[in-house]
């Protein structure tokens, strides 16, 4: 069975730990952790925003302008997607995204 730190963080106060700390205090409860992946370390600027409004593109009928708040700063985005709604949760992936 896989199940994410944020998952595990619900039930229990690990937040002054990082992943292989709790799967070490998991092990030692009695609790098998067969290992411990890291999938955000393969990505580089991609973070997660906030689809705050929308609107079609002027000049191309497939595209939607968004605006999207990432917390810090809202960014337009030019976006070929259709399934989304304002409010949305949405991967942003910054200049340098690898």
């Amino acid at each position: 069975m896989k199940v994410t730190l944020n998952w595990i963080k619900e039930f229990l106060d690990t937040d002054d730990l990082d992943a292989s700390k709790v799967a070490e205090i998991l092990t030692m409860s009695g609790t098998e952790v067969e290992r411990v992946e890291y999938f955000g370390s393969k990505f580089e600027n991609i973070i997660i925003g906030e689809i705050i409004s929308f609107t079609r593109h002027p000049n191309a009928d497939k595209l939607t302008l968004c605006r999207v708040s990432t917390g810090k700063e809202d960014l337009n985005i030019v976006c070929g997607a259709k399934n989304f709604a304002q409010n949305d949760r949405v991967a942003v992936a910054l200049v340098g995204a690898k």
